[in-house]
């Protein structure tokens, strides 16, 4: 991609603007022109494209022995389907399309399993939060909402990307040259009280402080899984994170649990891993000048404020509209009866959370009786009769309102019988 993305070049000043590549289900907003994103820079099958390559020598216990970062010419032999790869990795049922590559693919999977137990002996946090796949018409109505299922397949290529970004920016740290590292700094103390706030009413005795490890936050997740209450901790627990940013001065990645590390994977659609190639580039054909080195320091402070913020512009964006199409989703459903379970309290009302990620908020204005949050317990309770409703428990609700602006969706309790405890 740098080959081709010179810069200070009009694409290249616009790739800087947009900082990355937007999806909006389905549509996308590249960062570079379709010519260059899905022609001669993707990696097509059977046609040679310029790359740079992370080659690694991995043995089996996850640890990298031989390391060359080199530029390279990949000619690339399949393209492979997610879904078919995963059900021959995970059922054993094969594919036209997999026809001489099971062996690959096998060896494949192991190294990856191998990857992410090291990752898990490390420490390394992996929140399963779920997440929705939204199927939409052509323009973009939305048709189905489902749970996205994180499939073999998927963790597959997720491992060896975080190898290749943590090989190479350890790599380049040890030549002392100007980099763009991505870093993830622990948690501030007033969001580890926070989260202590929300964990002891639930039975978890929580003291975590400013030493806090990776390790206390996996063995939280580890703890809380298959219980009602997990979704609710997971996401306050990755809520009390830190956010992953850009920055020249190389830190812990807090949440992987890395010493090193930078993103080096997708140059076609993140300025950051464009910015990176561009060093290595320099740096492996020896063009890394005093003027460049200098350049490159006085930059990269910038460079990394603006990437890191056009990421946070994106991600909300993402967000916004899948609030809307969820809204959009429901608003063919006002009336209709669904059970879900209550995934927050606050002082207004209940948040309500569907089998299908869907989300709606039941106002205490609407529920019989008189409720209030308790923040002690985290409950709502009702004062009078000390009915009360918890974080996982089960309820029937119904759709009344939608806010197609705002994606916001309005439930009421179809019965206040559903799973409440007598105080």
């Amino acid at each position: 991609m740098a080959h081709y993305v010179k810069e200070d070049s009009p694409i290249d000043e616009e790739a800087f603007l947009r900082g990355n590549s937007v999806y909006l289900l389905n549509k996308v907003i590249p960062m570079l022109p379709f010519e260059l994103s899905n022609g001669i820079c993707s990696l097509n099958e059977g046609v040679d494209r310029l790359t740079l390559s992370c080659i690694m020598e991995v043995d089996k216990k996850g640890q990298v022995i031989n390391k060359k970062i080199c530029e390279s010419v990949i000619n690339s032999k399949k393209r492979l389907v997610y879904d078919y790869v995963s059900d021959y990795l995970e059922d054993g049922v094969s594919d036209d399309s997999l026809i001489g590559l099971e062996e690959t693919l096998k060896n494949m999977y192991e190294l990856s399993k191998i990857l992410q137990e090291k990752r898990r002996e490390m420490g390394s946090i992996d929140f399963e939060v779920p997440e929705a796949l939204i199927k939409v018409t052509e323009d973009g109505w939305p048709t189905e909402i489902l749970r996205r299922e994180r499939r073999s397949a998927n963790k597959l290529i997720e491992d060896f990307m975080l190898l290749a970004n943590t090989t190479v920016a350890e790599y380049f740290f040890k030549f002392e040259i100007p980099f763009l590292y991505r870093i993830h700094e622990k948690p501030r103390e007033e969001k580890i009280q926070e989260l202590n706030s929300y964990l002891r009413p639930l039975g978890y005795m929580a003291n975590f402080g400013s030493e806090i490890k990776s390790r206390d936050i996996q063995k939280l997740l580890k703890k809380v899984q298959g219980k009602k209450e997990e979704l609710f901790i997971s996401t306050m627990a990755l809520r009390a994170m830190a956010k992953a940013r850009y920055s020249p001065k190389n830190d812990i990645h807090f949440g992987l649990c890395f010493q090193y590390y930078t993103h080096f994977t997708s140059p076609i659609r993140r300025y950051a891993d464009l910015t990176v190639h561009r060093i290595i580039k320099d740096f492996l054909r020896g063009d890394l000048s005093k003027n460049k080195v200098k350049k490159l320091k006085d930059e990269l402070q910038g460079i990394s404020e603006h990437i890191s913020a056009t990421e946070r512009v994106a991600q909300e964006a993402e967000r916004q509209v899948e609030s809307i199409k969820m809204a959009e989703y429901m608003s063919d459903r006002i009336g209709n009866k669904y059970n879900g379970i209550i995934s927050g309290i606050t002082n207004f009302g209940i948040f309500v959370e569907l089998e299908n990620l869907i989300e709606g908020l039941v106002s205490y204005k609407t529920m019989k009786g008189f409720y209030e949050f308790d923040p002690v317990n985290y409950r709502a309770v009702d004062v009078d009769t000390k009915n009360s409703f918890g974080i996982g428990d089960l309820v029937t609700i119904k759709v009344v309102n939608v806010n197609l602006t705002l994606g916001k969706i309005d439930f009421e309790l179809e019965s206040d019988d559903n799973e409440k405890e007598e105080g």
